[in-house]
């Protein structure tokens, strides 16, 4: 199980991709996020303040995308999201890539300094599979994954849907 925001805290990941005893401040975010910007200029000044900061890397700004991706967007929010992340330099398309479950999909990564980053998506209805980072140099640990296997909504917690993804 991944640790969230709990109490104003959450546990800080380890360069090898493990999790430490260590905490960082945090601030919880609701699953469906209703008034976010509709156009991609927004979009993209949005991603930058994330952080609490006016300023951020393209680093932060791409990694502030993946943490929005995995919600509940609307249609018109995730079409300004999908449209921002092609404003930040240094994204590109990198093709054909498979995510941790095995499935096939398209990626638009970023290198960073230490790291790639990869967004992975289903290449016909562009449904977010989820992410990747990956070390430049392999002796700063393994690759660390995560993927979304299935979102769905529902009416209160603990309720499961009677219609999968």
């Amino acid at each position: 199980m991944i640790p969230g925001c709990r109490n104003g805290r959450a546990k800080e990941w380890g360069p090898d991709g493990s999790l430490l005893n260590a905490t960082r401040p945090c601030t919880p975010t609701p699953a469906y996020l209703k008034n976010l910007p509709t156009d991609a200029t927004s979009m993209l000044n949005y991603l930058r303040r994330m952080n609490g900061r006016t300023t951020a890397s393209n680093e932060e700004i791409f990694a502030n995308m993946g943490e929005l991706i995995r919600g509940y967007l609307p249609a018109q929010s995730r079409a300004a999201l999908y449209e921002a992340v092609t404003k930040i330099p240094g994204v590109v398309a990198s093709g054909s890539m498979t995510d941790a479950a095995g499935r096939s999909g398209i990626a638009v990564s970023l290198v960073g300094n230490i790291d790639r980053y990869d967004l992975i998506f289903e290449p016909q209805t562009y449904r977010f599979l989820g992410w990747q980072v990956v070390p430049k140099d392999e002796s700063r640990g393994p690759v660390r994954s995560q993927v979304i296997l299935n979102v769905t909504v529902v009416d209160r917690a603990g309720q499961v849907s009677k219609y999968p993804d």
